[in-house]
Formats: structure tokens, sequence, C-alpha cells
């Protein structure tokens, strides 16, 4: 998800030419592993962060993971990431809207589980696999810096943005930009890259952001 890093710079990136600044990041922070004298005995001694969220909408559940080195400048040594789907029902009690109530596994005498499955939706998987592509090599600062905005989380336009360079808009939303931007709060696509912005930001910075405002 090399666009989630460069375009968030790109749309909020003030002052210095953007291109020549995110670059110029990327290249130093990309050179970095190569100059460690042991990976090995870095990760032997290294930390964890991780993050995790679940979608209200589709009840996916996407974790980040990262491998820090607190001797070097919390380097990032390593990214994975894992997606999987609470398997559900739908349950409705009487004169009251229809809610999804996840399948507990039973066992006997013992409180039942979430059953999960694998998630299988392609707009989560891309971007999490381009996110784990990214961030190592960056120290943890670098990478929560590239994660600000000026608000609580990123701007509509941006995650237009992201989901179009990485050919994950449906047909008709990419023949009008306007009406996409506003209408991605109610499309699949939206909400995955939500849960990707969420599941990361809580492997990075240890929180969740506020959920989005609808337009």
């Amino acid at each position: 998800l090399y666009y989630y890093f460069f375009y968030l710079k790109q749309i909020h990136a003030k002052g210095v030419p953007l291109i020549v600044k995110m670059r110029f990041l990327l290249k130093k922070a990309s050179s970095v592993p190569a100059k460690l004298t042991s990976l090995a005995k870095a990760q032997k001694e290294s930390v964890r962060t991780w993050g995790q969220h679940c979608s209200p909408n589709c009840a996916c559940v996407l974790r980040f993971e990262t491998t820090l080195d607190p001797k070097n400048h919390n380097i990032i040594l390593s990214a994975s990431y894992d997606a999987k789907k609470v398997v559900v029902m739908t349950k409705s009690n009487d004169g009251e809207s229809a809610n999804l109530t996840p399948v507990l596994t039973q066992k006997s005498g013992t409180v039942g589980k979430p059953m999960l499955k694998q998630c299988q939706c392609s707009t989560i998987h891309k971007l999490a696999k381009t996110v784990t592509e990214v961030l190592p090599g960056l120290t943890l600062n670098q990478a929560k810096n590239q994660m600000e905005f000026a608000g609580n989380r990123s701007s509509p336009a941006f995650r237009y943005t992201v989901l179009s360079k990485n050919d994950l808009l449906p047909k008709q939303n990419v023949d009008d930009e306007i009406e996409s931007i506003q209408d991605l709060n109610n499309l699949p696509e939206g909400k995955c890259f939500d849960l990707v912005e969420e599941a990361l930001t809580a492997c990075l910075s240890g929180y969740l952001p506020l959920p989005r405002k609808s337009i």
C-alpha cells in the first residue's frame, strides 16, 4: 500500500515538495536493515506491537503485528497481518430489527468462543498486504507520522484516492469521483478501508480512532 503512505502526505503535506520529501523518507528508511550487523540478534532482542479490530459491518477481524528493534530507534524489522471473519447468524426479537449474532463453539462445561473462518475480502487483503510490505525499514515514529491527519482520521478524499489507485473501486464509482467520495461510507470498499486504518492505528499508536462521521 505504497499509496497508503505516499498519498497520506501528498494530500496534507505543506512547504517542501511532497514527492521529494516522501521518496527521501522511504529511501532512507529502506536502507537501514542492510546496516544491521546481525538481523537474527536484533530480532531476538526485539519487542512486538499488535493491534486488531472487528468490523461491525461485515464481522471481519483484522490484526496487524510488528517486530521492533528497541536498541535501534524502534526500527520495524517485520510486519504481518491476519484477517479472519466471525461466523454470524441473523437474530431478531419480536418487533425489533435483526442483529448479527456470533456463532459460538460448543463444549460441555465451558463458555463458547466465537467461530472464525478466513476472510475473503480482496480489499482488506490487498491493503493490509501492502501495508506490511511498506512498514519494515521505517522507525515506529516514521510510520506513525505518516498516518497523521488534520482530524481524527483520514479524509474521505484520501480514502477515495487510495482505493482508486489500487483499482479497488467499483466501475460506477470511478466514473463519478465527487459522488463516489460521498458514497464510500455506504460501500463495502469504504468500510474495508476504515477497518484497515483502525487496526493499523491500534497497532502503531495503541488506540482506535473514533468512528468516521457520516457525510
